[in-house]
């Protein structure tokens, strides 16, 4: 994604002494001093003489004419300034000189070109002792670092600065320091580092009471959070930011939150709203005459309208960001621009404008020397001529992006050209080679997620969808059994720390503080080493890159020692966060004589599956993918529930190609995509239907199952006083309905009861607790399901002073739920956030990773007396009162399901012989 260019501290900070404009005396004279200078430069005279008549007013003078508008005129007063100063008895002029042109040149965004007069100012001052002057010129010198993305040195600088601050009690100073030393930590991926500096500016401006400050450091925590995967909370700290910046008449940070909050949007799929707030953002840095912030909200408005599918307006906003990017002579941003008009171009399949403008973004980019977006641009060059049928020279553009990727090593530029590679190689009938090429970009993939925010790592994981498919089309043709299953595993099996929350969110809820602490300097430590040698060898010194790199693999070394402390201290955060997928042979060992696991994949065109046997494995090749997902939609299109008009079409594409034979009892199904939406149970109804995230987790989950518990706790009828907040989940903010019919519910199947106003978060972990390990754990309530932040989606409860009534799927996380079964029974809690190749992630998961063995949800909103019967009916088919063996959990979902089906009320109708009131409930999980 496009970045928006950063809102750093106020400049005015920057010197000591700035003159009012406000006294009416010396007003008068400056407007004067002012004319005096635009006069010399419209006659085209020097201004060494304007600059050495105002002494003690130079400051004022650059300050009067930038804020009239006239950049040029400012710039070259200073550089006057810088000459006359160098021959001043005062040894102190030569700083504040070059600490102006600094200023001026960091308004006008020429940052790279700041940087040179703002270390000389930093230098000056420090032989004269102004360490107050030194400070000042320390921050905005790491301001222009930070922003041509030099991070290391931009954070050296800055926290120099914020010490020299404190040391001269500029405090000021020292929280603009720290809130831009926030930003530096931010881009360098150290969040929790970033979130703690921001909040510490917040303290410092809010003690200054300085609401231009408070409202930047309130949007650069919306950043921070977005960077955590924290959504809800950035929405929330960006719309504070708005309203403080308002309320100041603040406008360029009213812009600016605006455009923090449309990136959020944009990253969680809600293209509208990013759009609209993007809109206003850039009628107020129109207003404000701010180019480069315009040319930012172009191009990301452009980003907007492609994800929208308006490609016209697309190309229309690049186009319009290449005008304002010209006009700064900011040829990386036109590259960059032109690199997006390419992108839309190859979506509308125009492929030979969309090579021309791939070739001019690489032109311009390796004129600018920005050697990361060459391998991208060739990349994507690659990929458009092999889609045109001109594989040698797509090969040949690899083969360019693999030479310079020696040099400059980018793990998710590797994992591209691995990628890229392997397509070709399907392409061209070389399947072993395809094979091997996508196994590479797979382990190159958990390497470029390792420290990662959320999002991050899901635009990362979008490149594992296409090595997904082109690694299991491959292995499918080559009839590779084992690859075909490494590759189906290796996605769904670390489907929940990549999809349902961060690995930093998981580990920080499982592990010690100890081991998190080594764990975030190993990486931290690798990352920089990393840096270190791609710095040595952009500038060509052998002998630092040949050291740079020992340093690197030592590393590397320390970061794998502490993924095995992870691993020693707590099985359950390596399963979450290291996991690795089950050989063929372990998963065939944890299946029964008649089960069988079914995978589903859409792969590309093709939908495939794949039937393992304890004791063999079938490979099928199902109908083209688009038939599958139109009969899907086809089956959903109910409002409430499905149409069973559309069950034997479904049937024929997914269930009668496998030819699974009479000896088959029960299916386990890791679905695909929208298919886990689907209630197998009626394409599949002799036999009994389980759902597996993964045969990994199907092995995982029954090593920990333990001792059976004996005891049912049960939670529902929540009090729902309270409204319903916007936290993220997109609620509606009206009070939710009592469901007085899951206090029945409860009564009917629990020992334990949590009812009414007992019905809380705490009261439930309490009871947790209590027991060693629970027989099921029954939670009868509203589900509230985010599909797009599926650790955001909870189940409703009572609020008390502690927890605010939502367990959300990240809380489940962090608690321990030891049961044999957790019966999810409220509306939609198998729903989820759908990934293409692992199916859904949600709730359901959360739970199985907490400790339990298996989930019992709906796949819709279902019906409360209906439910009410199937699941008192389930509980005593499976956990019989009297004390006898029950029967296992799938089979009593099945039978459950068939004794709602022919219920007959007394007047002997049968109320419930539809789909939608009993096949929603889906058993996740161990079958037995």
């Amino acid at each position: 994604m496009r970045a928006l260019p950063k809102v750093f501290a106020c400049l005015a900070l920057c010197l000591a002494g700035t003159a009012s404009l406000e006294a009416d005396d010396s007003k008068t004279d400056l407007e004067r001093q002012v004319e005096a200078v635009l006069d010399a430069l419209r006659l085209q005279e020097p201004l060494r003489a304007q600059v050495e008549a105002h002494q003690g007013q130079r400051w004022p003078v650059v300050d009067a004419l930038w804020r009239r508008k006239e950049q040029d005129a400012a710039a070259a007063y200073a550089r006057s300034w810088v000459e006359v100063a160098q021959s001043a008895s005062d040894h102190g002029e030569p700083a504040r000189a070059l600490h102006a042109l600094g200023v001026v040149l960091s308004r006008a965004d020429r940052h790279s070109v700041a940087i040179d007069p703002l270390e000389r100012a930093a230098k000056q001052y420090e032989r004269v002792g102004d360490a107050l002057g030194q400070g000042r010129a320390l921050n905005l010198l790491g301001v222009a670092r930070l922003s041509i993305g030099r991070h290391e040195d931009a954070l050296r600088d800055l926290e120099r600065a914020g010490a020299l601050a404190v040391a001269t009690r500029d405090q000021l100073a020292a929280a603009a320091a720290c809130n831009n030393a926030g930003l530096a930590l931010k881009d360098l991926g150290r969040f929790e580092e970033a979130r703690r500096r921001f909040t510490k500016a917040r303290g410092a401006y809010e003690a200054l009471d300085n609401g231009h400050g408070v409202s930047r450091v309130l949007n650069n925590l919306g950043l921070v959070s977005r960077g955590l995967g924290a959504y809800a909370q950035a929405l929330e700290y960006h719309g504070h930011a708005q309203r403080v910046a308002t309320g100041l008449k603040y406008d360029r940070m009213v812009a600016n939150a605006l455009s923090g909050a449309a990136l959020v949007n944009l990253e969680t799929g809600h293209y509208e709203e990013a759009r609209d707030a993007l809109a206003r953002a850039l009628a107020i840095y129109r207003r404000l005459n701010m180019p480069r912030m315009i040319a930012g909200a172009l191009g990301n408005i452009g980003i907007v309208q492609r994800r929208l599918g308006a490609y016209r307006q697309a190309l229309e906003q690049f186009q319009a960001a290449i005008v304002v990017e010209e006009t700064l002579d900011d040829r990386a941003g036109v590259a960059r621009s032109l690199g997006n008009m390419a992108v839309v171009h190859a979506l509308l399949g125009e492929h030979d404008q969309a090579l021309a403008l791939y070739k001019s973004s690489l032109e311009l980019k390796t004129a600018v020397g920005e050697v990361t977006g060459q391998i991208s641009t060739l990349l994507n060059m690659g990929s458009l001529l092999a889609r045109m049928g001109r594989r040698a020279e797509a090969e040949t553009a690899y083969t360019e992006a693999a030479e310079l990727l020696r040099a400059y090593p980018d793990q998710r530029n590797r994992m591209r050209l691995a990628t890229a590679q392997a397509s070709l190689h399907f392409a061209k009938g070389e399947d072993d080679k395809a094979v091997a090429r996508a196994k590479e970009g797979v382990d190159l993939l958990a390497e470029s997620l390792v420290g990662l925010a959320e999002e991050q790592g899901a635009r990362t994981r979008d490149w594992y969808d296409r090595l997904f498919d082109v690694g299991l089309r491959a292995a499918f043709r080559r009839g590779l059994h084992d690859a075909l299953i490494w590759f189906l595993e290796s996605g769904r099996a670390r489907s929940l720390c990549e999809s349902l929350g961060s690995r930093d969110r998981l580990e920080r809820a499982l592990l010690r503080p100890e081991t998190l602490a080594y764990a975030a300097r190993a990486r931290t430590e690798e990352r920089r080493a990393r840096e270190a040698y791609i710095r040595a060898r952009q500038r060509e010194k052998l002998d630092d890159a040949r050291v740079a790199r020992r340093a690197w693999e030592a590393a590397r070394v320390d970061r794998d020692r502490a993924s095995r402390s992870i691993q020693r201290e707590s099985k359950r955060a390596a399963d979450l966060t290291l996991s690795r997928p089950s050989s063929l042979r372990q998963i065939q060992a944890s299946l029964g004589p008649s089960d069988a696991l079914l995978y589903y994949a859409l792969a590309g065109e093709d939908g495939l599956a794949v039937v393992v046997h304890a004791e063999g494995v079938a490979m099928t090749r199902l109908a083209p993918s688009r038939q599958i997902e139109a009969a899907t939609a086809a089956l959903l299109s109910a409002d409430r529930g499905i149409d069973p008009a559309a069950l034997p079409r479904l049937r024929a594409l997914l269930v009668t190609p496998l030819d699974l034979g009479v000896q088959v009892r029960r299916v386990l199904v890791s679905p695909a995509g929208g298919l886990g939406y689907v209630p197998f149970a009626l394409l599949f109804p002799e036999q009994e239907v389980v759902y597996v995230p993964s045969g990994t987790t199907l092995g995982l989950l029954a090593e920990g199952s333990g001792k059976t518990g004996t005891k049912v706790l049960g939670v529902g009828d929540p009090e729902y006083r309270a409204k319903a907040s916007e936290d993220g989940l997109r609620l509606r903010k009206s009070t939710l309905p009592p469901l007085p019919a899951t206090k029945r519910e409860v009564e009917a199947v629990a020992n334990l009861r949590l009812l009414g106003k007992d019905a809380t978060e705490t009261g439930l972990q309490d009871a947790l607790e209590d027991v060693v390990r629970w027989r099921s754990v029954h939670l009868a309530c509203h589900g509230l399901i985010d599909t797009q932040r599926p650790m955001l989606s909870a189940l409703a409860l009572t609020a008390d002073d502690e927890n605010d009534g939502f367990l959300t799927a990240l809380e489940t996380l962090r608690m321990r739920v030891p049961s044999d079964l957790v019966v999810l029974s409220a509306c939609n809690t198998a729903r989820g956030k759908i990934y293409k190749t692992e199916g859904i992630v949600g709730l359901a998961r959360a739970f199985m990773y907490a400790g339990a063995s298996r989930v019992l949800c709906s796949l819709w909103k279902v019906d409360d007396a209906a439910t009410q019967a199937l699941m008192i009916r389930f509980y005593e088919l499976w956990n019989p009162k009297d004390g006898t063996k029950g029967l296992g959990a799938a089979a009593a979902l099945k039978q459950a399901q068939a004794y709602v089906r022919a219920f007959r009320d007394q007047d002997g109708k049968a109320p419930w012989t539809h789909p939608n009131y009993w096949a929603a409930w889906v058993l996740w999980g161990l079958p037995d």
